[in-house]
């Protein structure tokens, strides 16, 4: 820790996963405020988040950064940042969620980026075969870690070096939302962060420790809800639309 003066109000400043700067005004004030200012590490010009959609426009699943539609209440979305131009470097990655929007829920947790996928297949809608970029998933071809995948985060060409607990106003995040930092560093000049948000239903426990009630949950959410990537210079954002209740597909 340096301390930049000795006399009167000081400053501090440390790296962790952010860049926290203390400021003392000295004994005559009598109090010191903490002012955090958090950096994500990743050049947001590098990072592109997609989110796949069982329908669009035109009744097409595809990987989208727009609209998202196609979920029901209860179901895991899944999403994934395209990190390019970053090999060989180590980074952190805040990613939130959106809990709370007015007086509805939308995410209630994070979960694996698979956790849908043969529930779409099972109830006629589609789950991505692909990335955005055309590689295949499979999961058995060297390429993913964890290896064998598991846990909330996955990596494609990237090395997952660590995952912090979901927390509930995280503080990378805002206040109305859940969020998590991985750690990670690229293992080419492509690669993907891959995890999933489960939508609100009626009956869940939401991470503010309230029950989400009828009339409560994602479809009764007046616009959209987000998933956020924190990063320096601008936030990328997904938003999300429910209109099902849980299981109609069957």
């Amino acid at each position: 820790m340096a301390n930049l003066s000795t006399k009167g109000p000081s400053i501090r400043a440390r790296w962790s996963r952010s860049f926290a700067i203390e400021l003392d005004p000295g004994p005559r004030l009598g109090h010191r405020r903490l002012c955090r200012f958090q950096l994500s590490l990743t050049d947001p010009g590098s990072i592109k988040q997609y989110s796949w959609s069982p329908q669009s426009q035109g009744g097409f699943p595809k990987w989208t950064n727009g609209d998202n539609v196609g979920y029901a209440e209860g179901e895991t979305a899944a999403m994934v940042a395209n990190i390019v131009g970053e090999q060989g470097i180590e980074h952190s990655l805040p990613i939130c969620l959106e809990v709370v929007k007015g007086d509805a829920y939308g995410f209630v947790d994070f979960a694996s980026f698979d956790t849908e996928f043969a529930n779409l297949t099972a109830t006629g809608r589609t789950a991505p075969t692909n990335l955005p970029d055309g590689e295949v998933i499979d999961f058995t071809d060297g390429n993913w870690s964890p290896s064998p995948v598991s846990g909330l985060v996955y990596g494609y060409k990237i090395n997952i070096l660590g995952v912090t607990a979901p927390v509930f106003g995280e503080p990378n995040c805002y206040a109305n939302e859940i969020g998590l930092v991985v750690d990670y560093v690229a293992l080419s000049d492509s690669g993907y962060v891959a995890w999933g948000g489960t939508i609100s239903k009626a009956g869940d426990m939401a991470p503010d420790g309230n029950e989400v009630l009828e009339g409560h949950s994602a479809r009764f959410i007046n616009g959209t809800f987000l998933a956020r990537l924190r990063t320096l210079a601008a936030d990328k954002t997904l938003p999300y639309k429910v209109e099902s209740a849980p299981t109609p597909w069957s």
